[in-house]
């Protein structure tokens, strides 16, 4: 069948086995046509083979419309419905939609995808387009969800060829020959970044490496950016992950994330990209992932330069030159995330209930910095969950328990500042001792450091540690009598220490904080 003949047959309400919305909408991909007809949508692979994706043969159509229901039900469960054949009728009448298993594919004129409808508007990018503002709650219930998916998606196989170095880096190098083909007066540019890549890969290869050996090499999605994102029942629910490629979906959860946190960034919506890395953090404590989160967004960024570049190609006249203009952005954003960063390392200090994770996530939204939460790795540690109390509190609340809680803050800071990453943590720190050593590890990384100060309010903590009891969502298990005991002992900072003190409740003296830490006063 020609385009034009399956676009007739699809946009004819008889075509289907159920009522349908008239006029049927029909939205277009670069490899895909999607018929929107009110309960139901039909999405057809186009027969296209650009390398990367093949669905030149119907076979090999068929084939991939029964991956992609398998592996979307991961995480929607119920949108991806069944596989759907477009065959003859008996009677020699127009071609009708048919269950696959009752069509024999000797008959089958093509195969869809038949998924439960959503209002496409409802799609994160058409969100943004919309102005439509989305709670915290929303979003981090997304990083929870997408945490989670992470942690339980199948590791690869030992003998497979995905994730080791080499093969992580190729598919970053095949952007270049289509972006330079287009964009012949961009070669410099081009060119710069694709050295970036080779010499990056060269330092992290040993990490690369690790991670293929230590099993973070998942069954992602493999494309969650904001247009594979949709509010669905009041919850952000991903849908059209990777099936059509296996490279291109085995690979490390932070490079899946790494698509969403760049096409956030791009949306203009860095604190949102900022909160979601956070939170997803909290749930995997994978902080070992980040020295290549910038590495993989160069990469997302160059992916949607090239893959805008292919569907402009599809389009004529005013049309193609609209879908062109959008390529340049992605490539300055690619070259954004090759500057080197400047770290610097905030110190949370305060008795419990004084705000320090509240005030540690403003600081974090606000510069770009990264939380370390002695309350969430101690439980991590335990093998708890973040808000699960301990059966024995003694054994979690013990010296040898904090020190080797300490010592992990301080091993995931000295990694993350090696990266070039601005690094929160997120403790009591009491005592001078406890303060000494991530001051010295931020000297020896030749960065700024502040203690962010926290007074002492006992009235106050008391009734700040009563209402998050109420509530039941906090990692902190300190009540009222700890409380008590930490502002009698507590060693409050003094010079030489560099302290930024903070009145609880009080709002943040921005300018002032930046100019301590060596930061512009207003955002780039």
């Amino acid at each position: 069948m020609t385009s034009e003949q399956l676009d007739a047959i699809m946009g004819d309400p008889h075509t289907y086995p159920h009522a349908v919305e008239v006029p049927i909408r029909k939205i277009e991909t670069h490899i895909s046509t999607v018929w929107l007809t009110g309960d139901y949508a039909y999405k057809i692979k186009k027969p296209v083979n650009f390398g990367f994706v093949d669905f030149s043969t119907l076979e090999k159509r068929r084939h991939f419309c029964q991956q992609e229901i398998a592996l979307n039900r991961r995480f929607a469960p119920t949108v991806y419905l069944e596989t759907v054949a477009l065959a003859p009728t008996e009677t020699g009448g127009p071609p009708k939609i048919f269950s696959a298993e009752k069509i024999d594919p000797q008959i089958a004129l093509e195969y869809a995808v038949k998924m439960r409808q959503f209002e496409p508007k409802q799609v994160l990018r058409c969100l943004f387009s919309q102005n439509r503002t989305l709670t915290h709650a929303k979003w981090q219930q997304l990083a929870h969800n997408l945490g989670n998916f992470h942690l339980q998606a199948a590791s690869v196989a030992s003998d497979a060829p995905w994730g080791w170095p080499d093969s992580v880096v190729q598919p970053m190098l095949d952007n270049f020959p289509t972006l330079l083909r287009h964009f012949p007066q961009w070669q410099a540019r081009l060119t710069k970044l694709e050295d970036w890549i080779r010499n990056k890969l060269l330092q992290l290869r040993p990490l690369l490496a690790q991670r293929r050996y230590t099993g973070h090499i998942r069954a992602c999605h493999g494309d969650l950016h904001l247009d594979n994102i949709a509010l669905i029942d009041g919850v952000l629910t991903p849908f059209d992950g990777i099936e059509f490629n296996e490279q291109f979906r085995w690979i490390d959860p932070i490079s899946d994330l790494s698509f969403l946190l760049m096409d956030l960034d791009h949306q203009g919506e860095p604190q949102i990209s900022q909160m979601l890395l956070q939170h997803w953090l909290y749930v995997t404590g994978d902080y070992a992932a980040l020295p290549l989160l910038r590495f993989y967004q160069v990469y997302r960024a160059l992916v949607r330069a090239k893959i805008t570049t292919l569907r402009a190609q599809q389009l004529q006249g005013e049309a193609r030159q609209a879908v062109l203009s959008q390529v340049e952005p992605y490539v300055t954003l690619a070259e954004r995330y090759t500057r080197p960063s400047a770290p610097f390392l905030i110190i949370m200090q305060g008795i419990s209930g004084s705000g320090k994770s509240h005030y540690a996530a403003q600081l974090a939204e606000e510069l770009g910095a990264i939380v370390i939460s002695s309350d969430r790795e101690r439980k991590r540690l335990a093998g708890l969950q973040p808000t699960q109390r301990p059966q024995h509190p003694d054994q979690l609340y013990n010296p040898q328990m904090s020190a080797r809680t300490y010592a992990r803050l301080h091993q995931l800071a000295d990694t993350l500042l090696a990266s070039g990453w601005p690094v929160i943590l997120d403790a009591t720190y009491l005592k001078i001792q406890h303060r000494a050593e991530p001051l010295q590890l931020a000297e020896k990384h030749h960065c700024p450091a502040l203690i962010f100060s926290l007074k002492v309010d006992v009235a106050g903590c008391r009734r700040r540690i009563q209402a998050r009891r109420r509530q039941g969502a906090d990692p902190s298990d300190a009540d009222e009598q700890v409380m008590a005991h930490q502002a009698q002992i507590v060693e409050s900072p003094a010079p030489p220490e560099p302290v930024f003190w903070h009145t609880p409740d009080a709002p943040i003296d921005w300018p002032t904080l930046k100019h301590r830490l060596g930061l512009p006063i207003q955002k780039a």
